[in-house]
């Protein structure tokens, strides 16, 4: 028999009241449908996103591709309307403009965010370390930056990131998408792009990027509604790749039930999986809250040296923004460092009591089996 929870439960045990922050307005919508496929603002995802050069592929030479198929991806239903929206011009500090340069803007961020001309080595763009195989994640401990240094956190997906606080382990950072590209563009230690004003010229020297900078009709600034920008800035560019990552949504079965109140999307398994997510007994809501189930304002101090893998990271003690748990089946491995590799490792870790500030619990088999369902759902 299926365990059913109702919407109003849900809503009061995972959506605090405190769901709409900082200018982003989350609206409740519902929709029954249940194709296939994933919707970024009426853009399928395209795949060949990756950071070596590819002859053959359409675009300037020196630049990835970013036209192609649609990717295969792991959101099992279509966005439901209402779904995770937000006010794009809050992201990019632009106006709102027309749909359509709007999606000329769209389309340009996206341009740039497969364009390995953005690194000092020419080898790196944002898709190396947010790969839509891997559902805009990496799968490797930590990401390596285009000068080939360990960067000293995992890579996080970026789909529904419109909606997170940050897009940073380290808690505390710009919460608006624009301010937060420009960590990745332009950090030193340790370099993660490299981009600066060689690779601002290079950009700038390509004709057709020029061409699609004026049909995106940048505005002078954020009150000035005339184009008048004619060349490309670090701050034109890191808006215009929040205009491309804000539209990455990607819904799954646990929308169908939360949107649609379809409690058939999820398996017998994944509600039990719910309810033990949501009970009292593991707290698992308590900071996996909010509808990312995390990506908030909630933070945790984790104590650096406790962890599994010790290699080139200090110790010491860090504050961490809790992660959204959205996709988590499919962005492997898991914490701020990588060092779990699975969510079956994850779960024997809170068990076994690793955070000593977290309840400690036990689980029957039958019970991990069917929490595991549920975060598959997510």
């Amino acid at each position: 028999m299926t365990l059913r929870i109702s919407l109003a439960l849900l809503t009061l045990l995972l959506f605090p009241s405190a769901a709409a922050t900082e200018g982003r307005h989350v609206t409740e919508g519902h929709a029954a449908a249940t194709e296939v496929r994933l919707v970024t603002e009426g853009h399928a995802v395209t795949a060949g996103h990756h950071a070596a050069v590819t002859e053959g592929r359409t675009g300037t030479e020196g630049r990835t591709g970013t036209k192609g198929p649609a990717a295969e991806t792991r959101c099992s239903v279509s966005v439901p309307r209402g779904f995770l929206e937000v006010d794009l011009s809050w992201h990019t500090g632009w106006p709102k403009a027309a749909p359509k340069v709007q999606a000329a803007r769209r389309e340009l961020g996206e341009h740039l965010f497969n364009d390995v001309r953005l690194s000092a080595t020419g080898s790196a763009s944002c898709a190396t370390c947010h790969q839509i195989e891997a559902h805009l994640a990496e799968p490797k401990a930590r990401s390596t930056g285009s000068t080939g240094a360990a960067l000293g956190f995992n890579a996080p997906t970026l789909f529904n990131s419109a909606l997170k606080h940050t897009l940073q382990w380290r808690a505390g950072g710009p919460a608006k998408l624009s301010e937060q590209h420009l960590r990745p563009l332009t950090s030193t230690t340790p370099v993660e792009l490299g981009f600066g004003t060689a690779q601002l010229a290079t950009l700038n020297a390509d004709l057709e990027l020029r061409t699609l900078l004026r049909t995106a009709a940048l505005p002078s600034s954020a009150a000035d509604m005339t184009p008048a920008v004619e060349s490309f800035t670090l701050d034109s560019v890191a808006r215009l790749i929040a205009s491309y990552v804000a539209t990455l949504r990607c819904a799954t079965a646990f929308d169908a039930l939360l949107y649609a109140d379809q409690h058939t999307a999820l398996s017998p398994a994944a509600h039990r999986g719910l309810a033990l997510f949501t009970s009292p007994r593991l707290g698992c809501a308590g900071c996996h809250s909010g509808p990312l189930l995390g990506g908030g304002l909630r933070t945790a101090t984790v104590e650096l040296a406790a962890t599994r893998t010790q290699r080139e990271r200090p110790t010491g003690t860090v504050e961490l923004a809790t992660p959204s748990l959205r996709g988590v089946a499919h962005t492997a491995p898991y914490y701020f460092d990588g060092s779990a590799p699975t969510l079956a490792a994850v779960i024997d870790d809170y068990e076994q009591g690793r955070f000593a500030e977290l309840p400690r619990f036990s689980l029957a088999d039958e019970e991990r089996s069917a929490l595991i369902a549920f975060l598959e759902s997510l």
